[in-house]
């Protein structure tokens, strides 16, 4: 199958448009002062309306439907939240996560090349990448984060802009996969390389986490599909980092500095205490919780509980946390029938989506992926692949037709005739 999206009567060529706004607009634009109400508050709702207005109907997949759900179960904190205006706040940004899913999905739905798709990813998260490696080096005031000079680039928090280096990965690796291109192949390489070291930069352990996880189930994957020897070149490139870098990244890195502080204990204190204060708000409040934007009231330090499940759980109970887990049990449903029955072009798309899974639940373990727009159009991006693919039938095993022109409304059928 051609890489590239052959335009037909420029019915493609609205999508790519929209969609080039959304990611760049989400992944870039939005971290420019000069640029961030604009888009938030007026691009996107714009291109809402140009989306409803050109397809005259409103579809919605499962996942977003959930969603939704979580949204206006959350609207009950209304009724009962200690902090109105927080909580108005937080709706507000859900709201908002709802429209750019929405668009999302559509697009995705109607572009037929996943190079297409990736392009404008790519494009924010390499100038992402470029101010966070060129950024000026802060250094802590603080004796018990000595060491930790970490830089932000153009985001304010250096854990969220380590979040979009670990989006940037992906993509990379996505394109690298897809791509025809020796050069670029290279590129995207070196790409990968660079991310690495920005999020060394950031010092944002979550997002190394997140990192080697999924490239711990992208490798395992592959190997279950009798591809040993990208396994056995991890394990030779792993053994050797470790010989011979360890020492050097935990004396003379701020990542392997606050990575010794987490075994510590002394470095992650604070986010332990607002875990075991999540636990015990939803303990006192398991169904309802505290309202949605209360936990920051009553925290003892004013936080949010910095763990996307506690958050859930104990700001909206027991029921927001079951929708919002049925996204993910969805998601890795899917996944996990395609992993089993598709061969062929999608194949390596699917292997990727579920390495993503993991990665991007544990960066929930970390903060509460549930309201940032980065993440939640993160996640769509792949769940609206993962749900392309499903809803299309599988007319041949080894076929290359799965991103045809055409879209298919039938359920994939997962009888292995093949």
């Amino acid at each position: 199958m051609p890489s590239r999206l052959i335009f037909k009567k420029g019915r493609f060529f609205f999508y790519i448009i929209v969609w080039w706004l959304l990611a760049t607009g989400i992944f870039l634009f939005t971290y420019i002062p000069a640029t961030n109400q604009i888009f938030l508050k007026f691009i996107i709702p714009i291109l809402f309306l140009a989306v409803l207005t050109r397809e005259k109907v409103f579809g919605i997949d499962k996942g977003l439907k959930m969603y939704i759900w979580l949204l206006l179960w959350a609207c009950l904190s209304l009724f009962y939240t200690v902090d109105s205006s927080m909580t108005l706040r937080y709706l507000q940004g859900m709201i908002g996560n709802v429209v750019i899913w929405y668009i999302a999905a559509r697009c995705i739905k109607k572009i037929d090349d996943i190079n297409n798709l990736s392009y404008p990813l790519i494009f924010s998260f390499l100038i992402q990448l470029y101010f966070t490696l060129v950024a000026p080096v802060q250094a802590s005031v603080e004796e018990i984060n000595a060491r930790l000079d970490r830089v932000s680039g153009l985001s304010s928090n250096e854990n969220d802009q380590g979040r979009l280096l670990f989006f940037g990965i992906i993509v990379a690796l996505l394109l690298l996969l897809y791509s025809r291109n020796k050069i670029l192949k290279i590129v995207y390489w070196v790409s990968i390389v660079l991310f690495f070291i920005g999020i060394f930069r950031t010092g944002s352990r979550s997002s190394l986490i997140a990192s080697l996880l999924f490239f711990i189930v992208f490798i395992f994957l592959n190997a279950r599909k009798k591809n040993y020897g990208i396994l056995i070149m991890s394990i030779i490139v792993g053994f050797l980092l470790y010989q011979y870098g360890y020492d050097y990244f935990l004396s003379n890195t701020s990542m392997g500095h606050r990575l010794e502080l987490a075994v510590d204990k002394r470095g992650d204190e604070p986010r332990i205490m607002l875990l075991k204060e999540g636990l015990t708000f939803f303990l006192h409040n398991p169904v309802l919780g505290l309202g949605l934007g209360s936990y920051v009231y009553y925290s003892s330090t004013h936080h949010y509980s910095h763990n996307d499940f506690i958050e859930v759980l104990a700001s909206m109970g027991i029921p927001a946390f079951l929708l919002y887990i049925s996204i993910f049990w969805d998601y890795w449903k899917r996944t996990n029938k395609l992993f089993k029955y598709i061969t062929g072009y999608s194949k390596k798309l699917v292997i990727i989506a579920f390495a993503f899974l993991i990665g991007y639940l544990a960066l929930g373990i970390w903060d509460p992926s549930v309201y940032f727009p980065t993440t939640i159009l993160m996640f769509a991006f792949f769940y609206s692949l993962v749900n392309k693919i499903y809803k299309k039938p599988i007319l041949d095993a080894n076929a290359d037709d799965l991103f045809a022109d055409k879209i298919y409304s039938s359920r994939i059928k997962v009888k292995n005739t093949y």
